[in-house]
């Protein structure tokens, strides 16, 4: 089982505020790596972002944090 610390938590949220595409990607995907289904939303922001590879990052954490359990309205259309 993975550990969750506040600080891993704090430094994806901070990732996924820069201007870089590419870190915002990893840190979607990493946070879903994390789990807790509390991130969801985050990543929900994530997955309407311009760059194509942040919301692919978005769709990858969203996998993991299994978004078809997540509820119906949990994946935009």
């Amino acid at each position: 089982m993975f550990m969750t610390t506040d600080h891993q938590v704090a430094f994806f949220l901070r990732e996924l505020e820069t201007g870089d595409t590419w870190r915002r990607a990893a840190a979607a995907k990493g946070l879903g790596k994390l789990g807790g289904s509390e991130h969801a939303a985050v990543l929900m922001r994530a997955a309407a972002d311009p760059a194509p590879e942040v919301r692919e990052g978005a769709a990858v954490g969203l996998g993991r944090l299994g978004a078809a359990q997540l509820g119906p309205r949990s994946c935009p259309a």
